[in-house]
């Protein structure tokens, strides 16, 4: 709609130009030609900022709403990433019937949770560039995250502690953004959003 009303102006914009312009060639008696140059000024002034403004509206809709990026990496884990995310729900699993991560005894577990949260991460990263939208990823990932994220928040933490750089340093804050919208629809506060031990196995 923005776009149609943008482009709507913007024709307006071009007829009171060239009315302007036949006006300056016309004979009209100067009085009447400066009454109307006035009024198509003023008209033309209120369109041009009509016009920018849908524009603006519209280029913040599409950057919203925009999910090309997004669907090519929602492909990606549904498709290429099958096995590592079953790895990796092992390792989960072992460690909400433990409570420890020490209790994963299969190190390609493990090595399959890291690629799932750097696979979050690397969303993680355009997101905090702004090349996709909290709404988008809230729609695609929301569940995937809270499945992955929520009891790897430790080892995350821990890994960060240790490690001489921050690994996985955009999955919290994205995880954290998504919650928000959840809590917000949901009409809660944030930490009713998270999942019970029971729920997190089921996923």
């Amino acid at each position: 709609m923005t776009q149609i009303l943008a482009a709507i102006f913007n024709s307006i914009t071009l007829v009171l130009l060239g009315i302007l312009g036949a006006l300056e060639v016309s004979k009209r008696p100067r009085k009447r030609r400066l009454i109307l140059k006035k009024t198509l000024w003023g008209g033309l002034m209120g369109s041009v900022v009509f016009s920018l403004a849908f524009q603006f509206a519209a280029a913040l809709h599409q950057q919203t709403c925009n999910n090309d990026l997004v669907l090519r990496y929602e492909d990606k884990f549904d498709e290429q990433m099958t096995g590592e995310r079953a790895q990796a729900a092992e390792a989960i699993t072992v460690f909400l019937k433990t409570g420890t991560w020490k209790a994963v005894a299969n190190q390609d577990d493990i090595d399959s949770l890291e690629e799932v949260l750097a696979f979050f991460d690397e969303l993680g990263f355009y997101w905090k560039n702004g090349e996709i939208s909290t709404a988008v990823l809230y729609e695609h990932f929301y569940c995937d995250m809270r499945t992955y994220c929520q009891p790897t928040m430790e080892y995350i933490h821990d890994s960060q502690k240790t490690e001489s750089v921050a690994d996985w340093e955009y999955v919290e804050p994205l995880f954290k953004a998504l919650t928000r919208i959840e809590a917000k629809r949901i009409g809660k506060d944030v930490k009713s959003c998270d999942w019970n031990n029971r729920t997190l196995q089921e996923y």
